[in-house]
């Protein structure tokens, strides 16, 4: 029996194999070519962990077969970007081919399954990879999906931890309108930053125009802190929280009428 590190399910549920042909990437295999716990999402450790990268088709596998693997670099951009490239080494005796793959960064990836010199992927397979808990409390290592269940409000104020007049539209004043912004981590986890970053975008027609960045100073240890932000146009608007190494956030929009 193969000796790996499993990787723990997230969410319950197992990809169903309806089609003709298999494309994707398990934890395991049996000796017929029948791939073991696929799963759509991924618990791994910062030091890695791996699966295999399968597929199986419904004649020999003779010609030469790549695999792209793409992913999101954060949570907030949709658009893949290349991560890395992967040849899947076959004999040409059977129907089916895995190859280990080790995944060192967190993530939601895109695989795309090209044949011989296509350009044209023939299959493609989409997972989710997150770093498990302790991963982020060994070092103080965080990335954007350290923050992906930090809760972002605006509102008035915030007075004894308690926050004022939440909403996401304001009345414009006639110098500036003050825009409070609230920021906290869930489960007591520190915010991990002394500096958090607000960049501003103006949204007309769905696009997103860069207006300014303001900078504010916080403590590294602190789960929750408040913000003021100025605004002195009507508007749509867009803001995007960053951490002192302009990892993500959170986002939010807020509109001045």
């Amino acid at each position: 029996m193969k000796y790996f590190i499993i990787l723990l399910l997230v969410f319950g549920s197992v990809n169903k194999i309806e089609a003709a042909n298999i494309f994707t990437v398990c934890a395991d295999y049996d000796s017929t070519g029948n791939p073991k716990n696929m799963y759509p999402n991924w618990l791994t450790q910062r030091g890695g962990n791996f699966m295999y990268i399968f597929f199986k088709a419904d004649h020999l596998l003779t010609k030469k077969y790549r695999v792209r693997i793409e992913k999101l670099y954060n949570r907030i951009d949709t658009t893949y970007l290349l991560f890395d490239r992967f040849t899947l080494k076959n004999d040409g005796k059977k129907n089916w081919v895995a190859n280990k793959y080790t995944f060192l960064k967190s993530g939601n990836y895109r695989f795309l399954l090209f044949e011989d010199d296509s350009e044209t992927p023939i299959e493609t397979y989409y997972t989710a990879i997150s770093y498990t808990d302790e991963t982020y409390t060994d070092d103080g290592f965080v990335d954007t999906w350290y923050y992906k269940n930090t809760e972002f409000r605006f509102c008035d104020s915030v007075s004894n931890s308690k926050l004022v007049g939440v909403k996401d539209v304001f009345k414009i004043q006639p110098v500036e309108t003050k825009v409070t912004i609230y920021i906290t981590h869930e489960q007591n986890k520190p915010l991990r930053t002394d500096r958090i970053l607000a960049k501003v975008y103006n949204i007309t027609n769905n696009e997103k125009k860069y207006v300014y960045t303001d900078v504010f100073f916080s403590e590294y240890n602190w789960q929750w802190t408040f913000l003021p932000l100025y605004l002195t146009d009507k508007g749509n608007y867009l803001v995007e929280l960053y951490n002192e190494e302009d990892i993500f956030i959170n986002s939010r929009k807020v509109e001045i009428q």
